[in-house]
């Protein structure tokens, strides 16, 4: 099996993930977060990582990306909104849904758990990190097991990383199933999906891809 970084470049040559400059593993922002050592090998090589048109996301630590990890992470920005729902884990990486890949507990060697993007319900998804890598990110990057991401991106192109998709907030809140699939900002989408989960219409909770 190859390393996680080399078949980060493969597929970099084959343009299925962006990268970036490598992170700075002496840096404020990389002391202050404790990772798994192949999550760490990954942001040497490039502090974050973008996957299939920006679909799938790993965040990168520290500097001026559109989402920085501890950024995200911070209880203000979005997670509030999820009346403790979110709270409880370190997300590192994302969809463009908003499901969110995390550890739980600030614990990297509890497992990496996928948090739905409607309920924010978690799965365990992977014991390490490196197995997330190579059971769930790679595949992804080279083409996701979801019918409706690929639909996705090929009606809306490539995603920006401070964007995400989800289905058309209705008159009053919520997202209905089978709506229109738009681009939003980010955290505006994560702040709709917490609205529609607080039970504000009885549509909330529309159903996204399990990746």
């Amino acid at each position: 099996m190859s390393s996680i970084v080399e078949s980060l470049a493969d597929l970099a040559s084959q343009g299925s993930v962006s990268l970036h400059e490598p992170a700075d593993l002496f840096s404020e922002a990389m002391l202050e977060v404790v990772l798994p050592a192949d999550h760490v090998r990954v942001l040497a090589r490039s502090n974050g990582v973008e996957a299939y048109g920006g679909y799938f996301r790993l965040f990168g630590l520290g500097g001026e990306a559109a989402i920085e990890l501890r950024r995200w992470n911070e209880p203000g920005l979005w997670r509030h909104a999820w009346h403790g729902a979110a709270d409880g884990y370190l997300f590192f990486g994302e969809t463009a849904w908003g499901d969110q890949y995390a550890y739980a507990g600030g614990d990297p060697g509890g497992g990496v758990h996928r948090l739905d993007a409607f309920s924010m319900e978690p799965e365990r998804v992977a014991a390490t990190f490196a197995e997330f890598m190579h059971t769930v990110f790679l595949p992804n990057a080279r083409k996701p097991a979801d019918e409706l991401t690929i639909a996705t991106r090929d009606r809306l192109g490539r995603l920006p990383l401070a964007e995400h998709v989800t289905f058309l907030e209705q008159p009053g809140g919520g997202r209905l199933e089978g709506g229109e699939v738009v681009r939003m900002p980010a955290v505006a989408a994560m702040l709709g999906n917490a609205r529609a989960r607080s039970g504000n219409v009885a549509a909330a909770g529309a159903p996204l891809p399990r990746l």
